[in-house]
């Protein structure tokens, strides 16, 4: 049996209390803080030896100021913090739950004792800050700045975006939940993240217009050679469970070996949230010893380059037909299939297009990434009737 405190404190004390008061925990606010807090009763605080000789697992906030010492069990929100300490080696001292946030229970979901088959594939929106303002562009037609005001302003974004907008919350959560997953060591500095901080609002209703959602989606597969580890914006196509989750929401979708899949939606991280991830990680101290899955073994990553996916490429053309069979020709000489070629605005390509500015859109047979941004640049290059407005990546 485990002696729990705490670490340190959330900045709102009393929202602390008033959670665990509601769900019945009220035992857990008279464990001791260690003493560097400036708590008021009913806390209670220690200094750090005697905190330290009485309390073997520590709960530890993302939001406030890290101890200079931990307990030989940490529970945590904090996302780094858990990275760190699952790369140092300490899954089986360290509770994630918390810090995975709202697709915390995808883990009890598809635990071992529940004999799953192997996974295959995760799949995953595990940012709900993002979620909310793609939703809000694809509902209202806001520009990203606008939505993003939006979410700010209905407390829902914090007013630094930069972890959400370059993609890192999302990475450090799937890195968190795949590691779990997939019983692997999965550095988040390692997956290739995109961030949607230069999405365009065009995008977002030409995707709509074209039977699609974008969604910023992490996900990791195997394959014989490595794992395939990413987040980015991606088309969706709108009849996919993962497209409809709009708002807030985040959700884990998992494809097994045998064909079969298991799918997670629920609220998006929020404190209550974080704190109910943390609690079942007690839980299971409490239960098993352990808040952990085990020793993660290591892992191959296969490197961005080598990523095959289709592409969504939107472009403004001088003079289509002409400047079209020069982009298409350099495509086929890099080996860039073209699956098919979209007017967003109008019907199917035709000579009778006029010979003014127009607006396409081309989605390509999966392809390598760094062979697709190679003819890429040979197009910005080479063709200068042309200009390449976006670049996503799409399923289905």
């Amino acid at each position: 049996m485990s002696t729990v405190g705490f670490l340190n404190l959330p900045p709102r004390h009393e929202e602390l209390r008033s959670a665990l008061e509601r769900l019945g925990l009220e035992e857990l606010i008279r464990r001791p803080v260690l003493g560097r807090e400036n708590a008021e009763p009913p806390w209670v605080t220690l200094d750090p030896a005697e905190f330290f000789s009485v309390v073997d697992t520590g709960f530890h906030f993302s939001e406030s100021r890290s101890p200079k010492e931990w307990t030989p069990w940490v529970i945590t929100s904090d996302a780094a913090l858990a990275n760190l300490r699952l790369e140092n080696g300490l899954a089986d001292h360290t509770g994630v739950r918390g810090a995975i946030g709202g697709t915390f229970p995808f883990l009890d979901i598809c635990g071992k004792s529940v004999f799953l088959p192997t996974p295959r594939r995760l799949l995953t929106i595990t940012d709900g800050v993002a979620g909310f303002i793609l939703t809000e562009m694809e509902q209202s037609g806001r520009t990203l700045d606008e939505a993003i005001r939006e979410a700010q302003w209905r407390n829902v974004a914090p007013g630094n975006m930069t972890r959400h907008l370059h993609a890192l919350a999302a990475r450090e959560r799937l890195a968190l939940l795949a590691s779990s997953v997939f019983g692997i060591n999965l550095s988040a500095e390692r997956i290739l993240a995109e961030g949607f901080g230069q999405l365009d609002a065009r995008d977002v209703a030409v995707a709509c217009r074209l039977g699609y959602n974008i969604r910023l989606i992490g996900s990791v597969e195997v394959h014989e050679d490595g794992f395939e580890a990413w987040v980015r914006p991606c088309l969706l196509p709108s009849r996919y469970i993962l497209a409809q989750v709009r708002g807030g929401s985040e959700a884990a979708y998992m494809q097994c070996s045998d064909g079969s899949s298991q799918v997670f939606i629920g609220p998006g991280t929020s404190f209550d949230v974080s704190l109910r991830g943390m609690l079942r990680d007690h839980q299971l101290l409490q239960e098993k010893g352990t808040p952990g899955s085990g020793t993660y073994a290591s892992s191959t990553l296969i490197p961005s380059h080598r990523q095959i996916s289709g592409f969504y490429i939107r472009l403004v053309l001088v003079n289509q037909m002409s400047t079209l069979a020069q982009i298409t020709n350099l495509f086929a000489a890099a080996d860039v299939e073209v699956r098919y070629i979209v007017q967003p605005d109008g019907d199917c390509v035709s000579r009778e297009t006029p010979s003014g500015n127009s607006e396409l859109v081309i989605f390509t047979a999966p392809v390598c990434d760094g062979v697709l941004h190679g003819a890429l640049e040979q197009v910005r290059a080479d063709v200068k009737l042309a200009a390449i407005k976006a670049c996503l990546r799409y399923e289905g």
